[in-house]
């Protein structure tokens, strides 16, 4: 692979135009909102149109817009719910005579269809969640009886329910609508209290709390589950709310992400000189990390002491990672100071797999942005010299290709040359020309 830049195009590119415009037309980072139903008494209100009217609101009203990172002085905003983003809607509950926790969170259905991941413009979503949402909520998904919401684990598990298959999601949320009813006060005492109705209902497999506690760290040890606001549902009751709309983020641990541990690259790079320019090889290899999968990398050279979150038009643009090496022509006067490395990652967690780590300035820190935005520095190659003055391009001979040995050819050739040029001088034949002063013309008397 080659990426030929050439000098005067380069300078042109950069000081005439001053901006940088995106190599390729990179999707836009979805949300992805899992809404997630407590099944364990709600019944009676979990459908009711003002539960449904909260959650539009709560997904597209302005008061709930969430500011990005900053970059420089642009700030990107946008809503929790814009127009092509996915939505999941999960019920979650598990009766006392059931040990299997794969029937504890399960996709609600409108119709034949489940839905998850569905890629919803604000219409649709409008009517989901006022003319279907009833239906949807009130879903006869056959739990039996005496359910428990085990609303402890529920956040973990309504994620965990729901694995990508291919989907590429830049922010993921839960709004979870219970009625914050625990069976105990904590985990271990919520989990403790369903195990031990099992024992007295004489079952004879026991639900498992160590694998449900197990699976639960596993999520956190990925993502942290950070609370944003919530909403009360009175339904009608003027004493006590009937029940909470809570909205969450599963917010990735990849704020210390480096490229180094999914790629292999060089820690530096060698500008070689050549006729014209300076060419710099960078060798790229994939680290095989399963925590992660390789979806997109771009390569360009950066003149700046800082990192540009925008990709360039003329950059190298790579769908593969297969012992790579990218080679660059860059301007002689050194005015590029590295070549930026800009990754797009799947983060490979092994249970939801849906987290796409982007380097765009509209990416949350939180995923890992800075580490995928890499610049590897240049170190140039010492110029070569001809009596103490670098060797300019035009004393580089066509047939040679180092510049040491460029120089050398003048540096012991140069002085031959001149010997040479000097002994003809000396020892080359005089002739003389006459000149009109040289002559004076005498008159011959008559």
């Amino acid at each position: 692979m080659n990426l030929k830049i050439n000098r005067y195009s380069f300078l042109f590119f950069f000081l005439l135009t001053g901006l940088l415009v995106e190599a390729q037309t990179v999707e836009p980072l979805r949300h992805h909102i899992i809404i997630a139903l407590d099944k364990a008494g709600c019944e009676s209100w979990i459908g009711a149109d003002e539960v449904g009217e909260d959650i539009n609101r709560l997904l597209t009203t302005e008061m709930y817009r969430f500011e990005g990172q900053k970059t420089k002085s642009k700030i990107s905003q946008r809503h929790l719910f814009e127009h092509g983003d996915y939505v999941s809607i999960v019920g979650f509950k598990i009766n006392e005579d059931q040990h299997d926790m794969n029937v504890y969170t399960l996709p609600m259905s409108l119709g034949k269809s489940k839905m998850t991941y569905e890629e919803l413009s604000l219409e649709q979503l409008c009517d989901v969640t006022t003319q279907k949402w009833n239906l949807i909520a009130h879903k006869d998904n056959n739990y039996g009886k005496n359910p428990y919401s085990l609303v402890s684990v529920a956040k973990a598990y309504a994620l965990s329910a729901l694995q990508s298959d291919g989907q590429q999601v830049g922010r993921t949320f839960a709004i979870l609508v219970s009625d914050k009813h625990y069976n105990g006060n904590n985990f271990y005492n919520e989990i403790q209290a369903f195990c031990n109705k099992q024992k007295e209902l004489a079952q004879k497999d026991i639900l498992d709390s160590k694998k449900i506690l197990e699976k639960c760290y596993l999520v956190e040890q990925n993502y942290v589950i950070k609370y944003i606001t919530s909403v009360e549902v009175w339904y009608g009751n003027i004493l006590s709310p009937k029940g909470y709309i809570e909205l969450y983020e599963y917010v990735p641990l990849q704020q210390n992400f480096r490229l180094t541990s999914a790629i292999n690259f060089p820690t530096h790079l060698r500008a070689i000189r050549y006729r014209g320019g300076y060419r710099i090889e960078l060798p790229l290899a994939w680290t095989n990390n399963e925590s992660y999968r390789f979806r997109h990398l771009e390569a360009f050279p950066n003149p700046s002491d800082k990192a540009i979150y925008k990709t360039p038009s003329d950059a190298m643009s790579i769908s593969h990672l297969n012992d790579t090496v990218v080679t660059f022509e860059v301007p002689s006067d050194k005015s590029v100071k590295s070549i930026q490395l800009r990754a797009w990652l799947n983060l490979h967690d092994g249970f939801y797999n849906a987290t796409l780590m982007s380097p765009n300035e509209e990416s949350p820190i939180e995923l890992g942005r800075d580490g995928l935005n890499t610049m590897v520095p240049i170190e140039y190659e010492e110029d070569a010299t001809i009596l103490g003055l670098r060797m300019p391009d035009f004393m580089w001979l066509p047939f040679v290709g180092d510049q040491y040995t460029a120089a050398n050819i003048w540096k012991y050739y140069l002085p031959f040359l001149l010997l040479i040029l000097f002994i003809y001088l000396l020892v080359r034949p005089e002739s003389y020309k006459a000149k009109a002063e040289d002559f004076t013309i005498i008159e011959k008397e008559k």
